[in-house]
């Protein structure tokens, strides 16, 4: 699993282009909804104490 950081300019437009396809971006208040193994939501939320 791999969790990167990203600033953008306009975040309701930026849509992933050279990534694998089946990448999905998704803000970190979002986690909640996703339908993800413990595992992720570990990393997820591992990555986001760092704020």
């Amino acid at each position: 699993h791999h969790v990167y950081e990203a600033s953008v300019l306009n975040p309701d437009e930026a849509r992933p282009q050279n990534e694998i396809f089946d990448c999905i971006w998704y803000p970190l208040e979002a986690i909640h909804n996703l339908d993800t193994s413990d595992a992720t939501l570990r990393i997820i939320r591992a990555f986001q104490r760092r704020f």
